[in-house]
C-alpha cells in the first residue's frame, strides 16, 4: 500500500548555460508528493503516522530547499551571492528538477532508518517515489530505481 504527503516551497535556481528561460536565475513555487510503501501495521491500522512522514520531509525540504538558492557549482553567480544570502545551495551538477528530485529521494530515503519507520514485527517501509513539481504542469517522478542509481552516482551532494 502507499501513502503519500504533499508539501510546497519557494525556492531559486539557474541551469547553467542552458539557452532557455531556465539559465536566468529565477524562482519558482515547488511541490512535492512523496509516496512510502508498505504493508498496513496490524498494531496501528497504518502504514505509517502521516506525522512522523512530516517531520521527515520538513526537515528535507526546510533545511535544505524552501528560500534557496540552487546553482551549480560551477556557476560564477555563486561566488557573487554567497555574501548575500545563507540558503545558496552549491550542486556537482545542473540545478534540474530530474537532478533535484533525486537529491530529495536520497535525502528523505536516508532518514527512513530512524526508529519511528521500524516496525516491531521486521517489516520495512520504503520511499516508494517522489513527484517533484517545478511548475503547475510540468513534474519529475523519481522512483526506487532511479533514486537508488542516483544515490550511488558521484557528486549529487548539496553544499549549503
Amino acid at each position: 500500500m502507499l501513502i503519500t504527503r504533499r508539501i510546497s516551497w519557494h525556492m531559486a535556481h539557474r541551469i547553467l548555460g542552458y539557452r532557455g528561460l531556465c539559465g536566468t536565475i529565477h524562482g519558482h513555487t515547488y511541490s512535492a508528493e512523496i509516496s512510502l510503501e508498505s504493508s498496513v501495521d496490524v498494531a496501528t491500522g497504518m502504514v505509517c503516522d502521516f506525522g512522523d512522514l512530516k517531520t521527515v520531509i520538513s526537515e528535507v525540504i526546510d533545511g535544505y530547499f524552501d528560500h534557496s538558492v540552487f546553482l551549480s557549482e560551477a556557476d560564477p553567480l555563486v561566488e557573487a551571492i554567497r555574501p548575500h544570502s545563507h540558503r545558496l545551495a552549491v550542486l556537482n551538477g545542473a540545478a534540474t528538477a530530474e537532478n533535484l528530485g533525486q537529491i530529495i529521494f536520497g535525502l528523505i530515503e536516508s532518514r527512513l532508518s530512524m526508529p519511528q519507520f521500524r516496525r516491531s514485527d521486521g517489516t520495512e517501509i520504503k520511499l516508494a517515489r517522489i513527484r517533484l513539481w517545478e511548475t503547475e504542469k510540468s513534474s519529475v517522478e523519481v522512483d526506487r530505481a532511479s533514486g537508488l542509481q542516483s544515490a550511488q552516482a558521484e557528486g549529487r551532494g548539496v553544499k549549503l
